[in-house]
């Protein structure tokens, strides 16, 4: 993001008023509209060149499908555009590079989607410091340690929750996990490509909100969707489903869902991500299962140990506690879609549900 174009933020003055009796709260409206979003909050801008080489280099994710078939570049490109846009309507808007500006009926409510994220991630800080827990056990190790072993891979962390298999079981899940990213290949990357969403310390600082985050080496493309939230989720139940089994325990399985979602939870305790970027990533994780799997049985697999999992994140349970605070908050529509979502992946296509509250 080039700091020349970002200008910077100050409330609308008298005189840019279109009537020195527009109310207060006309003016807030004003501010919020896409024409706000557009001035208050810049594109992130370039990613650094690895990462667009790795995305000239994996045109197509080893082995991704559509309806059943093989897919072919033109395909898995129709794909990511048909999910940008889709998301585009109701949790962050794409951005548009010709027009300049950011494109969906989501871009009226993301300025206020970025302060609510940003007030619960002021809540989630001090999670960094505690130690990690799974249905009341306390493993010996804090969010704050694997978040700085997890910055840049979260391989070497699977052998610390996983302590229960044997060590050729979790040899076996080590390798089908390594087998997976390219299943998976940079699907992270084109979908932030899409959304151009600038990362939260640099929204803070627009926004002239205090702010506190940790170094990340990582965190230096679009925050939507979160990386290490799409990739612990999706590639860990890809390598959990290719030896599910053996790993028949439940207090196992419990540990392996909360290993998936806290990789990216962490990136939110952190200050790298939003709230809402994971709530993208575990939209995004549900809806690709179909494309991944040959196996309807795999896929339905996949689904509900995902489905699992993200009711383990402590991110998802601070998002819900603010939604039973506060009806109207702006993770009503987003989190409305993500339980939509879910109820689809478990019994297939449903009646719509009650519409999501008006934020």
């Amino acid at each position: 993001m080039s700091e020349s174009e970002n200008g910077t933020l100050r409330p609308l003055s008298e005189s840019e008023s279109e009537s020195e009796s527009e109310s207060e709260s006309e003016s807030e409206s004003e501010s919020e509209s896409e024409s706000g979003l557009a001035r208050n909050l810049p594109p992130y801008g370039y990613m650094p060149e690895k990462f667009r080489r790795e995305l000239a280099l994996f045109p197509l994710p080893q082995g991704f499908q559509v309806d059943g078939q093989p897919a072919t570049a033109a395909d898995y490109t129709r794909f990511i555009d048909s999910e940008a846009t889709r998301m585009a309507g109701f949790l962050w808007p794409v951005y548009d590079r010709a027009s300049g500006q950011w494109t969906g009926a989501a871009a009226a409510n993301a300025l206020a989607l970025t302060r609510t994220d940003l007030a619960l991630m002021a809540k989630l800080r001090p999670k960094m410091s505690q130690q990690v827990t799974c249905d009341g056990q306390v493993l010996p190790f804090t969010h704050g340690q694997l978040f700085s072993e997890e910055d840049e891979s979260a391989k070497g962390t699977l052998a610390k929750y996983m302590t229960g298999l044997s060590e050729a079981v979790l040899s076996a899940l080590g390798k089908a996990i390594d087998g997976s990213f390219i299943r998976l290949g940079p699907t992270h990357l084109r979908l932030k490509e899409k959304f151009q969403r600038p990362r939260a310390y640099q929204a803070a600082f627009l926004l002239n909100q205090p702010f506190s985050y940790e170094v990340a080496v990582s965190a230096v493309t679009p925050a939507l969707v979160s990386g290490h939230c799409l990739q612990g989720l999706v590639v860990r139940t890809l390598g959990f489903v290719a030896q599910r089994a053996a790993i028949t325990g439940a207090n196992d399985i419990a540990l392996m869902q909360q290993y998936c979602v806290d990789i990216g939870d962490r990136r939110v305790f952190a200050g790298v991500h939003y709230p809402s970027d994971n709530i993208s990533s575990w939209y995004c994780g549900l809806r690709l299962c179909d494309n991944l799997f040959v196996d309807p049985q795999d896929a339905a697999a996949a689904k509900k140990f995902m489905i699992e999992a993200i009711k383990r994140s402590a991110v998802h349970a601070a998002i819900l506690q603010e939604l039973a605070q506060d009806a109207s908050s702006p993770y009503g529509g987003p989190m409305f879609e993500l339980k939509h979502e879910m109820e689809r992946a478990v019994r297939g296509p449903t009646q719509p549900l009650a519409p999501p509250p008006n934020p």
